[in-house]
């Protein structure tokens, strides 16, 4: 939160892919930016082995901001934007 103006900042972000990749952009977030943000929208969508989705879903649920989505097919890349927008009740977002 923005101490000085009160306002709430959220991040969306739409993986399709690489599980790897996933990884580390979520990394980067808890190394590099996660104190810009108060809340982390990550939407994962991709057909792949149900463990490996378990394992990332469980690193990114490890961190209090993130919120997960998942859907078990490639949607594209506007839609998993809009699955995070109609979720988000943060003031600003940073796409």
């Amino acid at each position: 939160m923005d101490k000085k103006n009160n306002v709430t900042r959220a991040a969306f972000t739409g993986f399709g892919g690489d599980p790897f990749v996933a990884l580390l952009f979520l990394h980067f977030f808890e190394n590099v930016w996660q104190d810009e943000v108060d809340k982390f929208y990550a939407c994962y969508n991709i057909a792949i082995d149900p463990n490996i989705v378990n394992y990332i879903e469980k690193r990114f649920k490890k961190n209090p901001k993130v919120e997960w989505i998942y859907f078990d097919h490639q949607i594209g890349n506007g839609p998993p934007i809009n699955e995070c927008l109609n979720r988000c009740n943060e003031d600003l977002i940073v796409l």
